[in-house]
């Protein structure tokens, strides 16, 4: 028995083009993730300057066990988060999903710009360059 083919191809390609656009939402997601440890890593090397606080208590105590055991936590949660959706990419909800996680990353991208160029962290910045 040959397997069942689509009638539509009109139909094919446009699973195929929402599959690009997942994959390229999910890419945004990794890319910002990557910023995201940076400006933590960064806050982090801050925290003999200025208080800043991890809200989330699982990743406060990971924070607290240095840089690699953070990046090799942010990488499992959105590795691990985001496999499925690309196992998954061709349905309609999966690229929702991955639109609505990289609003997200914008958001959290947003949120520290913010921070750093508020004028407390521009002093701190220059006290980091200074003292390292």
């Amino acid at each position: 028995m040959e397997p069942q083919t689509n009638c539509c191809p009109d139909a094919v390609r446009f699973e195929a083009r929402r599959a690009r656009r997942v994959f390229a939402l999910l890419a945004g997601v990794w890319m910002l993730n990557g910023i995201d440890l940076l400006c933590t890593s960064v806050a982090q090397a801050w925290m003999q300057f200025t208080p800043i606080c991890e809200i989330n208590p699982i990743a406060a105590w990971v924070v607290a066990k240095g840089p690699l055991a953070l990046a090799i936590y942010k990488f499992s949660l959105v590795g691990g988060a985001t496999v499925p959706l690309l196992i998954h990419r061709r349905r309609r909800i999966v690229e929702l999903a991955a639109t609505m996680i990289l609003v997200v990353y914008v958001l959290v991208a947003v949120h520290w710009q913010c921070f750093y160029t508020s004028t407390e962290a521009r002093e701190m910045l220059g006290v980091l360059l200074v003292t390292r």
